[in-house]
């Protein structure tokens, strides 16, 4: 079962320098209590009917990666055990997931979903209807190089660690979080 993508935190542009307002504060951390989570199963819009057998399914058992230690560390991944079955239909399907071992090459195609932002502070207007884009691998020297940068109070350089995969284009034309 898959679940839309979920940034850990939203990303603050900084203020111009002639304003003095500070940015806001960072969100709460997240919580690892499964009661605060529910999956979404055959959900195309948010503002719509669930698809045949779909709707929010609550989280029943969260085991997030022992090396997960907050935003941009090793082992941002969890697995979400919902709390009953689940009947699959033409709208809830399970996904498959690769070996832990299989490697793939820059330039390899993949497709990411959400119903995050469709720009940057611009919201997925109603009815939101679940995102896709097909966006290419980037080899992990490129993306430590575009990632490194520092950009500001806002945007502070990230360490892209070793399992991380890094998905888009080096001249941004298509990216998702």
């Amino acid at each position: 079962m898959t679940a839309p993508l979920v940034c850990p935190r939203p990303i603050y542009m900084t203020p111009p320098p002639e304003l003095t307002t500070p940015p806001p504060p960072p969100p709460p951390p997240r919580s690892r209590d499964p009661r605060a989570y529910a999956v979404l199963l055959g959900v195309r819009e948010l503002s719509g009917p669930p698809g045949p057998g779909g709707g929010a399914v609550p989280v029943g058992r969260l085991l997030p990666h022992p090396a997960y230690a907050g935003e941009a560390t090793s082992g941002d991944i969890a697995l979400a055990q919902l709390a009953w079955p689940v009947a699959f239909s033409a709208a809830v399907l399970p996904v498959c997931l690769p070996g832990p071992r299989l490697r793939f090459p820059p330039g390899t195609r993949c497709v990411a979903t959400g119903w995050g932002d469709i720009q940057e502070g611009e919201d997925l207007p109603s009815p939101r209807r679940l995102q896709k884009l097909e966006v290419p691998l980037m080899a992990q020297s490129t993306c430590r190089r575009l990632y490194g940068i520092d950009m500001g109070r806002g945007l502070p350089p990230r360490r892209i660690q070793d399992d991380m995969l890094c998905a888009g284009y080096p001249e941004g034309l298509k990216d998702t979080c």
